[in-house]
This record gives C-alpha cells, structure tokens and sequence, in this order.
C-alpha cells in the first residue's frame, strides 16, 4: 500500500489530518504532525461518528498503553470524533 501524506490528500482530508494533528495523541513533533497523521485518514473515511469515537478509543488504549479512558478524556475524544466526522462529510 502506497504512504498517504499530507501533499497527496484533497482538502477535506488535510482537514481531518489538521484535527488530528492538533489532537496529537502521540505528542509528534508539530512540524511533521500533519504528515504523520495524514496515513490514518483513508481509515476513517469510511466510519461513521460513532466508529470514529470507537477507533481514537482503541487508538489510545493500543498506542499509549492505557487500560481505562477517564470521562474528561472520553468527553475528549467525543469532540475530536465530531470534528473528524464533520471534515470527512464536507466535500
């Protein structure tokens, strides 16, 4: 599978790569950030809002080793699930 980076994707994927970019879970360097996470997106294209709530909920448990989300983190994730679901569905 060919790498997805930022200079390939249309605008409504740079969006989704701009949010999680400045979600920044794995605390990237913010000069590369939109590169990195720009290999997620095709991913989440598909998902609904709900799917999308469910990925970043596997994402950080897989990623950065965590057992249990607090409810302040998961009222978190449910805005960045919002946002990513409204940037994939502007065309």
């Amino acid at each position: 599978m060919k790498a997805t980076t930022i200079k390939h994707l249309t605008m409504s994927d740079k969006n989704v790569a701009k949010i999680l970019a400045a979600w920044n879970p794995l605390d990237v360097p913010s000069y590369i950030a939109e590169d990195e996470y720009s290999s997620y997106v095709p991913l989440l294209k598909g998902m609904g809002e709900a799917e999308i709530y469910e990925w970043l909920q596997s994402f950080i448990k897989e990623n950065l080793s965590v057992k249990q989300i607090s409810p302040q983190n998961e009222t978190i994730l449910r805005k960045v699930a919002a946002c990513l679901f409204a940037a994939i569905q502007h065309k």
